[in-house]
């Protein structure tokens, strides 16, 4: 499926759907989810229909954070978790020129491990969330 990570098998369960897509990629809707052999930390999140299009996506406590938000009503009858367990937080990951990692807390992706339904949450309010370092 991919050029970049050679070929991936896409089953149901590595495939996550946002119904509205993700910011500045409104029409794709499905995306697999996937991590390269011995590699935990760090996950692809890939396009089905465009496989150029990838995201690297870590859960915050692969980078040493513990992250907590509230989920509106609006967005809680979206995702239909059954408990807060269900509910997975991924955040987006980006590397710029000079090779430094960057950490996009402000937009993480919120989804539904059991029923793989997910969206993107625009947090512009910092009391909107509580980062701490793990062990704080």
């Amino acid at each position: 499926m991919t050029l970049q990570f050679g070929e991936q098998e896409i089953s149901p369960e590595s495939t996550l759907h946002f119904a509205d897509g993700l910011p500045g990629f409104e029409t794709l809707t499905d995306f697999h989810l996937f991590h390269e052999e011995g590699q935990q930390a760090v996950h692809w999140l890939q396009a089905v229909d465009a496989p150029e299009v990838t995201f690297a996506v870590a859960e915050p406590h692969a980078l040493g954070l513990a992250y907590e938000l509230t989920l509106s009503d609006a967005e809680c009858e979206s995702l239909q978790p059954e408990s807060s367990e269900d509910v997975l937080v991924l955040l987006l990951l980006s590397r710029d020129d000079e090779g430094d990692v960057h950490i996009h807390r402000n937009a993480p992706l919120i989804i539904n491990s059991r029923n793989r339904k997910g969206f993107q949450k625009t947090l512009t309010d910092p009391q909107e969330f509580t980062l701490l370092r793990a062990g704080e």
